[in-house]
């Protein structure tokens, strides 16, 4: 399995419609606060990795690498 983390060569996501299916399977089920604390710890754990491996990427290449802004606010699905 691929990790889209680990796999820079895909298109990034542009909108929360990617995850359009799991959100629906989720508004469907009981999940514990526990649960989302978990959730919230490992994407913050990702942020880090994705951070730090840009960083590693413009040092080694000398130069700004272009980053490009997630949009903050309401989307359509």
């Amino acid at each position: 399995m691929r990790s889209w983390r680990n796999n820079p060569a895909q298109a990034p996501i542009a909108s929360l419609h990617y995850f359009e299916s799991v959100l629906d399977e989720l508004q469907h089920q009981k999940i514990t606060p526990e649960y989302w604390e978990y959730v919230r710890s490992r994407l913050v754990r990702l942020e880090t990795l994705w951070k730090d491996a840009r960083r590693k990427a413009e040092s080694e290449a000398g130069k700004m690498v272009s980053v490009a802004t997630p949009r903050i606010g309401p989307q359509k699905l």
